[in-house]
């Protein structure tokens, strides 16, 4: 019997050319319209996953049992066309790959579901008979009408057993009709391009970078764990739905590299980051500041930024007088001891030691970090060192590093400055410049005019009239400054005083104050002469009433309420 070629039309990956062919026994044979090759090849595993469409006989091309099928039944175009990795039968494209093997969209079988039926072939012969014979059937014919039937051996000792993706032993016939039903109902399996792939693993590592390198850990982890959540469910959705693989091996592979990559990365130049920040700022503030600069560095901009921060400035008043009659070596040792008190309560107070300044310092609050409540904080400081100064009083004989805290004056401003990295390229260091930074250096000296030892400025005083009990010491115009500034002296903290009633002295005070202002000198002296005297015994009171005993004397002849200073 000859077997004839089908017509194939365009170049096709042969990967079987076979020199002969076990062909149907004579009966069955003469009884075919056509044959179709059954050969199927396991992958490595052991596992059918693909057939073969076109196979060679020699010369002669031989199409697989289910594409025969197709041949036998297409009505208008019976030959086949290769258009690059498609198989074309009349209106049908039947993907391959580039070995020319197609992938089978298998159904899947569990106890309870077959995806085809299946009738013992006994069963079919009985059925046969009984017709014949006028008989009822057990298989009624219409459950074979308009079917496709492959007949096929169950039986173990023949060797027909193979395995599929979802099934370890099935019957080889089952092969024939999986891909008979996909051909029929055109239900392939679609594989995404690699080009594909590779844009979608390259989006991914984009946005594993990106949240990684500008987030912070936790919430970038939780959105890059999401990502691996949502590219495994949607190639499930893909695969469940339309029969779409999405090579996921390649996205988390993506994923895995990029995610590696970028931490480690990171954790290098975070190691040195936070190394930079310790030697950076170990020396100006707490330990705990630190910890927090290191988690974040992005709190902070070491080029140079405005903020809005709070500047203290200390100074040792007479400090000459008291050491002149020490040593240099006997200086600097009680200095470094008077610091070390003076720095840990900066410290305590998130402060950071800007400079020192000779026989005093400069701290600023609300930075590297930048907090609302930098004022409250910077006070809270200056009233610490005042409860130990009037700790010290109650000493009777008092070293020298405590004399020196006794004769501490403070000044305390409020508002922008500058702040950052300042100095050249050989020698830089963490400062803070501008307006404020100055007001509050003059402010500290102010303390000498009315023997005061906290100074405080109308700004800071805004920030904090509501946790400190101050009273207003004056208006006055600073050197270098145009505009006039209120001044206030702390007095205690509403919470050491369990109450936010004024005393009655301070409420004098102001009265004075008020007429001072005025111009109205000899009131204003009566009573500051009663609050400096006993009990009250007011070193600014004193000041004022020396001031208000001038004016009567030498009146000036334009009054505005205002001291100005003509030295820094």
């Amino acid at each position: 019997i000859a077997i004839s070629s089908c017509d194939v039309s365009g170049e096709y990956p042969y990967s079987h050319i076979f020199k002969g062919i076990r062909a149907p026994i004579d009966t069955l044979l003469k009884a075919n319209k056509a044959i179709g090759v059954i050969n199927a090849s396991p992958d490595s595993d052991g596992v059918i996953r693909r057939i073969n469409l076109l196979s060679k006989l020699n010369d002669i091309i031989l199409p697989q049992m289910p594409l025969q099928v197709i041949l036998h039944q297409e009505t208008i175009d019976k030959n086949i066309k290769i258009v690059k990795d498609r198989l074309q039968v009349g209106n049908r494209e039947i993907p391959f790959n580039k070995y020319g093997k197609y992938l089978i969209n298998w159904y899947g079988r569990t106890a309870d579901r077959q995806p085809f039926a299946t009738y013992p072939f006994r069963a079919v012969i009985v059925s046969a008979s009984a017709m014949l014979n006028g008989n009822e059937p057990i298989i009624s014919p219409s459950v074979f009408k308009d079917k496709h039937i492959i007949i096929g051996a169950t039986a173990a000792g023949l060797l027909d057993l193979k395995t599929n993706p979802y099934t370890k032993i099935m019957p080889g016939m089952e092969i024939w009709a999986t891909t008979l039903s996909n051909f029929i109902n055109e239900d392939y399996i679609n594989i995404l391009p690699a080009w594909l792939n590779l844009i979608l693993t390259l989006i991914v590592i984009f946005f594993v970078m990106y949240f990684v390198t500008n987030l912070p850990a936790k919430k970038a982890n939780l959105l890059v764990f999401f990502m691996v959540i949502i590219s495994i469910l949607t190639s499930w959705l893909l695969w469940k739905y339309y029969r779409i693989i999405l090579n996921t091996v390649l996205p988390l592979s993506g994923f895995i590299f990029s995610y590696l990559l970028v931490n480690t990365v990171s954790y290098l130049l975070e190691g040195k980051s936070r190394r930079e920040i310790r030697k950076m700022f170990s020396r100006y503030i707490n330990e705990e500041i630190i910890l927090q600069l290191e988690e974040n560095p992005d709190q902070i901009k070491l080029g140079g930024a405005e903020i809005d921060a709070t500047v203290l400035y200390t100074d040792i008043y007479n400090f000459t007088t008291i050491s002149e009659n020490k040593s240099p070596t006997e200086l600097v040792e009680d200095l470094n001891k008077y610091f070390e008190t003076l720095v840990e309560i900066v410290f305590n107070n998130s402060g950071l030691l800007d400079k020192y300044t000779g026989d005093g310092i400069m701290a600023l609050f609300g930075a590297p970090i930048p907090r609302p409540d930098h004022a409250l904080l910077a006070c809270k400081a200056a009233e610490a060192h005042h409860q130990y100064r009037r700790e010290l009083k109650k000493k009777k004989n008092l070293t020298m590093v405590e004399q020196l805290h006794l004769k501490t004056r403070t000044g305390i401003n409020s508002g922008k400055l500058i702040a950052g990295n300042i100095g050249s390229d050989r020698r830089m260091d963490y400062t803070a410049i501008g307006d404020t930074v100055n007001l509050a250096a003059r402010l500290e000296g102010v303390n000498k005019i009315y023997e005061t030892n906290i100074i405080i400025s109308e700004y800071t005083y805004e920030h904090v009239k509501t946790e400190f009990l101050c009273r207003e010491l004056d208006s006055l115009r600073v050197k270098g400054r145009t505009q006039p500034t209120k001044i206030y002296e702390i007095i205690a903290s509403y919470e050491n005083r369990k109450s936010k009633k004024k005393p009655q002295w301070i409420e004098l005070y102001e009265e004075a104050l008020n007429l001072y202002r005025t111009g109205n000198w000899q009131e204003a002296g009566s009573i500051f002469e009663e609050l400096a005297d006993e009990p009250i015994n007011d070193r600014a009171s004193a000041i004022l009433l020396k001031r208000c005993m001038y004016l009567l004397e030498f009146p000036p002849v334009k009054w505005d309420g205002i001291l100005t200073l003509e030295v820094k």
